[in-house]
């Protein structure tokens, strides 16, 4: 109809009309796309909103993981160094210490505490593999989301490490401590039965050893920290959009 019209007014020279007809025209393609455009971002806008509950839903658990974690390691160092303090008491004060060994039994059990570091959010990477990271329009947010899965990769890397030098480590210490099958707890397989008091107060490897062990959990200590710091960097930022 708009064309029949067009074409008649260009027949009677009307250019007025047609200037008149052209802009109509001009302004409804203007609105069109405006409309497409905005369809567009406001389905944007909606993905993006899935994309960060998701996000925040993940990262909450892998904040626990992650503090999981620091609290495994820590627990760990801090057992190897009770361990090591009982020794050097036991050699600098031979006739006046005295083994508490049920102590000695529960540290001894804690030096092989730890975990596995998290890997970046499932979310991360689906909206990597799907071109959609720029739908997060935080620019900081996208860069701690790039920064956690880069550490996630190194850290995994160095656990696999100092899991291997921690095994090493513990090499002299097999035969200290005994465990037994623990029938009655069947989420708590095994259960410490005997500590060999003689052997780890007297063998000459054993500090090096649980220095060397020691030093490897302290790393990872260190390595989880970091990876908690780089996730709750991520967190303060979906809080801050959340706000804004």
């Amino acid at each position: 109809m708009l064309l029949r019209r067009i074409t008649k007014h260009v027949t009677d020279q009307n250019w007025f009309a047609v200037f008149i007809d052209f802009l109509i025209v001009v302004i409804g393609v203007f609105i069109g796309i405006q409309v497409a455009n905005w369809n567009a971002a406001s389905k944007d806008l909606a993905k993006e909103q899935v994309y960060l509950t998701r996000l925040s839903q993940e990262l909450n658990v892998t904040i626990e993981r992650l503090e999981g974690g620091s609290e495994y390691f820590l627990t760990s160092v801090n057992a190897y160094q009770f361990l090591l303090d009982s020794i050097n008491e036991f050699r600098n004060n031979p006739d006046t210490y005295v083994a508490d060994e049920n102590a000695l039994m529960l540290a001894f059990d804690n030096i092989n505490l730890g975990r596995v570091p998290a890997s970046s959010p499932a979310v991360f990477e689906e909206m990597v593999a799907n071109g959609e990271l720029t739908l997060i329009r935080n620019t900081k947010l996208r860069q701690a989301l790039y920064e956690f899965d880069e550490y996630s990769k190194v850290a995994l890397h160095a656990w696999k490490t100092l899991r291997d030098q921690l095994l090493d480590a513990r090499t002299p210490t097999i035969g200290i401590l005994i465990y037994k099958a623990n029938v009655t707890d069947p989420n708590d397989s095994l259960v410490p039965h005997e500590f060999n008091s003689e052997r780890f107060h007297n063998h000459p490897e054993i500090p090096g050893a649980l220095s060397y062990a020691m030093e490897a959990q302290e790393n990872q200590l260190r390595l989880v920290q970091r990876h908690l710091e780089l996730a709750r960097a991520i967190e303060a930022e979906i809080k801050l959009k959340a706000v804004n």
